[in-house]
């Protein structure tokens, strides 16, 4: 029993971790249209500045883990693939990704499953992840929105 509390706690820890700096880079998102803000249920990518660089953030769900990815904004436009990938989550059951943006003349949000870099930043990213007995569900909003 100690053994199964101590493993719940840790994958409850890195979980928290992860989450924690996946919003606080979400929440810093450019607007910055030469890259652009892309979604899907299992994959999201957007600019980010660090260093006075331009990067491409992209986290992506393969194989039961979530990869964080970066790309400067050099390598892009050169089309170069020298990405950084490193491994944020592991043992994940299911991910998804959900946009919301606010139509014109609603008080309320929309949401939808992908999002494409012309309809610039959404206001809100809402991730759902289920890992091993838990069901964790974020809703991030992006100030740059």
């Amino acid at each position: 029993m100690w053994s199964r509390i101590q493993d719940t706690s840790l994958i409850q820890r890195k979980v928290s971790l992860g989450l924690e700096k996946f919003s606080l880079e979400l929440r810093q998102a450019l607007d910055f249209s030469k890259i652009g803000f892309t979604g899907k249920s299992n994959e999201i990518s957007f600019p980010f500045l660090a260093d006075k660089e331009i990067l491409r953030i992209t986290y992506f769900l393969e194989q039961k883990t979530l990869f964080r990815k970066l790309d400067t904004f050099k390598d892009i436009l050169e089309e170069k693939e020298q990405a950084k990938i490193k491994t944020l989550l592991s043992d994940i059951e299911d991910l998804k990704f959900s946009f919301a943006y606010r139509e014109e003349g609603k008080d309320q949000y929309s949401w939808k499953d992908t999002w494409d870099k012309e309809e610039g930043i959404p206001v809100i990213v809402k991730m759902e992840l289920k890992i091993k007995d838990a069901q964790i569900t974020e809703a991030i909003t992006i100030p740059a929105s």
